[in-house]
């Protein structure tokens, strides 16, 4: 199996199991409603753990019939959690060579529906952006890694990545008040590609495939589900002693293994997010409004869709017509603040030492990693600005634009927390100086006085003379000479 120069640039593969036919039914249905896109391949461990049992024999009619199987070298039925960890390692580790020509290589969970014509031509411009480079794309979010093999995740989660740091040395806070143990023995912050969808060029696959340390993972992780005791929640997995730990952070896991062996290889690679997704059916396209034709334009992916009714809802809320804007990423130092708060701002990371058991040193994130992104703007909270600013004769300091948005935030009963429901008007508003420069760069407005003026010197001044439901198509843009996101 190999790509041709002219033809697929995408090889996805979908994580599947035995006994989830009905998924992998949902998968080639959905597939069928695009006419362009990457190859998809439904991959399955060769083996069932404890047992004799061969999946390509089990499995022998249906890939007959559909041809669109991939076996690995891992093992249906884990003892944990964690049940792809063994096949999704052996994909990265094996794939690129299995099926060389592929530009890119995906991984996504069998509750996860692609875009698939979307997704081909993001990856097409990552890669003309990145030629040659090692890109790890995906759903970003932040982890800490118990290293010397204890196969533990460690604080993280939405960034920015100093929120890790902190988690790694101080512990995580709490709901309830007071703080998680702190993680003494864990590498990192890194960013891994949490959930649905990950992809890796063709260079990141290969790098990965080649580190001796990720066999020496691999190969520690059998030997742990082998001895292990079964678990059947991620807290009872994570109580299990050190010695006996089981891998069952999956995603977390090969985030790590692609920090250490980048970092290793003193190599470099960019991270670059996904340009949007869903986190569940139930939340595809959830109003009449057209603010949500902006997310619906930009999702390249919808994730948790189990059930039948859940598939069916997906089918009939995402308008998979709609055509994706122009988008054109940007890319800065990883070091630096980024255009969006998940991204960038990654000062402090450390692994373990070369040759040692118990000790760390730290990573240079600047020498090895690059963060690239999407310029965007909440719709939602783009209406609120436009409107505050006609409201008060199209021209306000940054400071005052900040105190009457908000105002108009609350009056409409906006509230401080992501997501968006019956009124999509549930939203997370962005620091104003964000807000507004991201205006700046669709059109929308004008700023005036320097970046190191004052919110109350800076000026905003509106420049479109209508309401629109989201901004028009957005240009490239380049970092700043001082290495800030910027036009």
């Amino acid at each position: 199996m190999s790509a041709e120069a002219s033809g697929p640039f995408v090889l996805v593969g979908v994580m599947s199991s035995p006994k989830s036919k009905l998924l992998r039914q949902q998968q080639r249905r959905w597939r069928q409603k695009f006419s362009s896109g990457p190859t998809v391949r439904l991959v399955l461990g060769k083996t069932v753990f404890g047992t004799a049992e061969r999946v390509d024999s089990l499995l022998a009619r249906e890939q007959a019939r559909h041809a669109d199987l991939l076996f690995v070298d891992g093992r249906e039925g884990l003892p944990h959690v964690g049940k792809v960890t063994e096949k999704s390692a052996s994909w990265w580790q094996t794939i690129a060579e299995r099926a060389p020509g592929y530009r890119f290589y995906c991984k996504c969970d069998d509750d996860a529906f692609i875009h698939h014509s979307r997704l081909d031509a993001v990856l097409r411009h990552v890669g003309a952006q990145l030629p040659g480079r090692a890109v790890y794309f995906g759903h970003v979010k932040w982890r800490g890694w118990e290293a010397f093999h204890r196969f533990q995740a460690c604080g993280g989660g939405w960034g920015p990545a100093a929120k890790t740091w902190d988690d790694i040395l101080f512990g995580a806070p709490l709901h309830g008040g007071g703080r998680a143990p702190a993680c003494p023995h864990a590498a990192g912050p890194y960013p891994y590609m949490s959930g649905g969808m990950a992809c890796m060029s063709a260079e990141l696959a290969r790098l990965l495939a080649a580190d001796a340390e990720f066999a020496a993972f691999l190969a520690a992780a059998r030997a742990r589900n082998d001895a292990g005791t079964p678990c059947h929640s991620p807290a009872a997995c994570a109580r299990q002693p050190v010695a006996t730990h089981m891998w069952h952070h999956e995603d977390a896991g090969v985030g790590f293994n692609v920090f250490r062996a980048v970092a290793r290889a003193n190599a470099s690679a960019a991270i670059v997010p996904v340009t949007g997704h869903y986190n569940d059916a139930g939340v595809v396209e959830r109003t009449a409004s057209a603010f949500d034709a902006y997310w619906s334009s930009r999702a390249l992916f919808v994730h948790g869709v189990k059930q039948p009714e859940q598939y069916l809802k997906m089918e009939r809320r995402w308008t998979i017509g709609r055509p994706t804007p122009r988008l054109r990423m940007g890319c800065y130092p990883c070091t630096r603040n980024g255009y969006n708060v998940h991204q960038g701002a990654w000062t402090h990371a450390r692994l373990p030492c070369r040759g040692s058991n118990h000790s760390f040193c730290d990573v240079d994130v600047a020498s090895h990693f690059t963060c690239c992104g999407w310029p965007w703007l909440v719709p939602q909270a783009r209406q609120l600005a436009i409107d505050t600013l006609r409201r008060f004769g199209g021209r306000l300091s940054l400071q005052e634009m900040g105190r009457r948005v908000r105002e108009a935030a609350r009056a409409q009963r906006v509230v401080e927390r992501k997501g968006c429901v019956r009124d999509c008007l549930n939203l997370r508003l962005p620091p104003i100086a964000s807000l507004a420069e991201e205006m700046e760069r669709s059109g929308d407005v004008e700023l005036s006085g320097g970046a190191g003026a004052s919110e109350a010197e800076r000026k905003v001044t509106l420049l479109v003379n209508k309401t629109l439901p989201f901004p028009p198509p957005l240009e490239l843009w380049r970092p700043r000479p001082d290495g800030a996101p910027g036009p």
